[in-house]
């Protein structure tokens, strides 16, 4: 091979290196992306100070994403119920429920939950209607939820409108 040959294919690989370089980096940066599970531990306080008949809801939800594909949400609160002007006639139930379920990667930051079961806790007497109206709905066989990380929160949301920000437990 002559010298400007050797020239030529030494400026080809050269110039190649930042290109494999620059998709490494991408892939490396960008790789939770494509992975098909996420690692999310973080908790949020809902509130709903106003349902129909009277009803308020005071909780806190921890939300757990494993990289195996399953997940946990925890809820414990307070539902109260004014029954007059007063506040003596306030009644008040817990909400202590853990449900347990698969989710998996969609695309354009969507997961869809599927396969859930729900666990009451002996003190959580609230129907599964006004749970799934109210606080959670689980009536459907499968979810989807939209989650974007946030610097150190996570928002989610349905396909329309932000459902809660979550802040990382770590």
């Amino acid at each position: 091979m002559n010298t400007n040959k050797k020239n030529t294919l030494f400026l080809i690989i050269i110039s190649i290196i930042p290109l494999i370089s620059s998709i490494l980096f991408i892939f490396i940066d960008y790789s939770h992306f494509f992975k098909r599970s996420v690692s999310i531990s973080c908790m949020s306080h809902y509130s709903a100070p106003l349902l129909p008949g009277n009803i308020s809801i005071r909780s806190n939800i921890t939300i757990d994403l494993r990289k195996n594909n399953t997940g946990s949400l925890y809820i414990s609160g307070i539902l109260e119920k004014k029954q007059g002007d007063t506040e003596q006639s306030k009644t008040s139930s817990a909400i202590l429920r853990e449900i347990e379920f698969d989710y998996s990667i969609e695309d354009n930051g969507f997961i869809s939950i599927y396969n859930t079961e729900v666990y009451h806790l002996a003190s959580d007497k609230i129907s599964d209607d006004f749970f799934n109206s109210n606080v959670f709905d689980l009536s459907l066989p499968n979810r989807k939820i939209k989650i974007k990380k946030i610097n150190n929160s996570w928002l989610l949301s349905s396909p329309f409108s932000p459902i809660m920000m979550c802040v990382n437990k770590n």
